[in-house]
């Protein structure tokens, strides 16, 4: 009364279904712990730390260039809104740029500490000895003394 005809062979089995399927979550897993999201992002926080810094520095220089002096701290009137649009502290989230001049008005410095390592800031001085440019030094507290101390 039924036709029984027997269909071709086409498709998969469950066990071959269930091993590609495991293969698949085996991979994204390994996937995931290469990529380490969090660690990117510190990485890109640090890239858009330093490039802040960097504009930080252009900012205190042109007003350097044109009235002859370094701002007095990171509030001056004269450098913010004039050179600078405003201090970035929080930019990005949770980062502090702390600003320093020295005693006689001669030279400064900047830093801010990593993302990816607290135990480590971005650095810049004016001084002869540093040079200047940006450095990657150990961390040593968000002092003022520490801004205008050498990298250790």
């Amino acid at each position: 009364m039924f036709n029984k005809k027997k269909l071709p062979g086409y498709g998969f089995t469950l066990i071959e279904l269930l091993i590609v399927v495991s293969i698949l979550g085996i991979l994204g897993g390994v996937t995931i712990n290469v990529i380490n999201i969090s660690a990117q992002r510190n990485r890109a926080s640090d890239g858009v730390k330093r490039a802040t810094l960097e504009k930080l520095i252009q900012g205190i220089e042109s007003k350097y260039a044109i009235e002859g002096t370094y701002p007095a701290n990171s509030a001056d009137t004269n450098l913010i809104p004039t050179y600078i649009k405003a201090w970035p502290n929080g930019t990005p989230v949770g980062a502090t740029y702390t600003y320093a001049l020295d005693g006689g008005g001669a030279n400064y410095g900047i830093l801010v500490t990593l993302s990816s390592n607290a135990s480590y800031c971005y650095k810049y001085r004016t001084d002869s000895c540093w040079g200047g440019g940006i450095r990657e030094c150990s961390f040593c507290g968000t002092g003022t003394g520490c801004v205008t101390a050498s990298c250790p």
